[in-house]
């Protein structure tokens, strides 16, 4: 984790694409955890600072809560 930090947003629940205040380090979706209600979801990828969660079989809406921890630069 050389120059690297680490962060944890908090958004409320919107579809599968949520915009992060950085960049994740290399696009490496990797690099990023996130969790809605509580159950870890699959990231499906990244993009700068555009995440997109993997379908987890239902709809993510406002009644829900998406924290996101990831690695930046």
């Amino acid at each position: 984790m050389e120059d690297t930090e680490e962060f944890e947003e908090v958004f409320v629940g919107n579809a599968f694409v949520y915009t992060l205040a950085n960049p994740v380090q290399d696009g490496n979706k990797f690099l990023v955890k996130a969790f809605v209600n509580g159950v870890k979801v699959e990231v499906f990828g990244v993009v700068g600072a555009a995440v997109t969660l993997a379908n987890p079989g239902y709809t993510i809406d406002g009644n829900d809560e998406v924290v996101i921890f990831y690695q930046y630069v």
